[in-house]
């Protein structure tokens, strides 16, 4: 398996009370298929260097990075960075579980909290 340096993109999961969003950095981001719709923004990441430095990246609602992580195909995560390939098959999966009847998501709004 290649280092953690060998990948050039790295994917999060921002779980701000207001607004949880998906992170997007790394070389290249904003060009790709996941960060062109995204918003400019720096976060404060554990790197590859073992360091937590603010990098620059893009923000992603949930919504809007959930299909396009669902379109990847097998050999797109077998490019992909660990960060990426696992959100997209837990969005691939969750969406299964949706299709199926197996679950049905609501979306809840508490004491101004999105759960």
């Amino acid at each position: 398996m290649p280092s953690p340096e060998h990948f050039r993109e790295h994917l999060l999961f921002l779980p701000d009370a207001t607004r949880p969003r998906l992170f997007l950095w790394g070389e290249g981001v904003e060009g790709g298929v996941l960060g062109a719709s995204g918003q400019a923004e720096r976060v404060r990441c554990l790197t590859p260097a073992g360091r937590f430095e603010a990098v620059s990246g893009v923000s992603l609602g949930l919504l809007d990075a959930l299909p396009r992580l669902a379109a990847y195909t097998a050999p797109q995560l077998e490019r992909s960075s660990p960060s990426v390939a696992v959100w997209s098959l837990a969005g691939q999966f969750a969406l299964d579980l949706v299709a199926r009847g197996r679950i049905g998501p609501r979306i809840l709004t508490r004491q101004a909290r999105t759960e």
